[in-house]
C-alpha cells in the first residue's frame, strides 16, 4: 500500500501574469490529459495569474518530474501558439 503525493508548480517564464481566462482553462485541461496518458490523479489544482499549484497522486515511480515538465511544456508549445495568437 502506498500512499505518494507530489506538489508540483508551474511557472511561465518570468512569471508572466498569462493564466487567467482560456488560458487558463486550457492548461487546467493539458494537465488532466497528461495525468490521463501518465496514469496518476490529480488530488487539486488551482489557477493562478503566474502560476499552478497541482497536487498529485502516484504509485511510486510512477511520475517524474522531468516527464512532467516535459509533457506540459510540449503540450502547451504546441498548442499554445495555434490556440492563442498574440
Amino acid at each position: 500500500m502506498y500512499d505518494l503525493k507530489y506538489h508540483l508548480v508551474w511557472v511561465p517564464k518570468y512569471r508572466a501574469h498569462i493564466l487567467d481566462g482560456q488560458l487558463g482553462w486550457y492548461l487546467k485541461e493539458v494537465f488532466r490529459r497528461i495525468a490521463e496518458e501518465y496514469e496518476f490523479h490529480i488530488d487539486t489544482m488551482e489557477v493562478m495569474e503566474d502560476h499552478v499549484h497541482v497536487f498529485v497522486e502516484a504509485p511510486p515511480g510512477g511520475i517524474r518530474q522531468h516527464s512532467w515538465c516535459k509533457c506540459s511544456r510540449v503540450y502547451l508549445h504546441e498548442r499554445y501558439i495555434r490556440s492563442f495568437p498574440r
